[in-house]
């Protein structure tokens, strides 16, 4: 399990790739790849500076818009069953209120500015060579009461 779970409670912290490995770098472009390698070189030799926080937002940003777009996915394939009559709209909307969980959630964790941007970026860095991205469908799933 990653130590740097930043957005998500103990409890969910255990929700670990479900098996997608969509990884964010193919939708990432070269200007956001060069930046990940500035934020990596300011991060590792320069600390804290204007310019790794910038490199920082830019990865965080790009990470941020392909985990949504697998989010979508899930509402996607909700509509597809719903129009084929697989399943109810009380299902459908279930899964719209999940993926509005997962989403807020996911925007918690990438949301930050100025130095918690490198942090989430640094956590990224962390969960990718220890091969545990979190999985934020799962993250958005409803708790059990106690």
């Amino acid at each position: 399990m990653p130590r740097f779970f930043t957005g998500l409670d103990s409890e969910r912290a255990g929700c670990i790739d479900s098996g997608r490995n969509l990884s964010y770098l193919q939708s990432m472009t070269d200007d956001d790849r060069a930046a990940g390698q500035q934020m990596r070189a300011s991060a590792h030799g320069l600390g804290d500076t204007k310019a790794a926080r910038r490199a920082a937002r830019s990865l965080m940003g790009a990470y941020h818009e392909a985990r949504l777009a697998e989010l979508i996915e899930h509402v996607r394939e909700a509509l597809a069953q719903y129009d084929a009559g697989e399943i109810d709209a009380f299902d459908l909307d279930d899964v719209i209120h999940h993926y509005k969980r997962s989403a807020r959630e996911l925007w918690k964790f990438c949301s930050g500015t100025g130095s918690d941007a490198l942090f989430a970026a640094r956590t990224l860095e962390y969960w990718e060579a220890e091969g545990e991205p979190p999985d934020w469908w799962e993250a958005g799933a409803r708790r059990r009461r106690r």
